[in-house]
């Protein structure tokens, strides 16, 4: 019995590109398949290494990940008015103090909403 093929995932990127260039698989779904425990993969400080006979025969069968859920953050009102955050006020008084043109300063509020 031979040592096992352990790769970092960039590795594994490239072996499995190599055989097939036009390939759909991301790093990303390698990632979540790993963190889902669906991909057995061995830690070592940061890095984390998949056995490459492992990762080939996950994907001759691979499971349907459930799609990523990302929470939608409403801010709190009271009574109809939207909470600003703390760390926006001294942006904006920052900016105002730097003599930050209007229409910049409308950029810069669109994007603290």
């Amino acid at each position: 019995m031979g040592l096992p093929r352990m790769r970092i995932l960039s590795e594994v990127m490239e072996e499995i590109r190599r055989e097939d260039p036009r390939t759909a698989i991301t790093k990303n779904y390698l990632y979540r398949a790993i963190r889902m425990g669906v991909l057995p993969s061995v830690q070592n400080g940061n890095r984390r290494y998949v056995n490459m006979d492992q990762l080939y025969e996950f994907l001759k069968n691979p499971p349907s990940l459930p799609p990523v859920r990302r929470a939608k953050i409403q801010a709190p009102t009271v009574q109809g008015i939207r909470k600003v955050d703390e760390y926006a006020l001294p942006v904006l008084e920052l900016a105002e103090y730097a003599g930050v043109e209007e229409f910049a300063m409308e950029g810069i509020r669109r994007v603290m909403e």
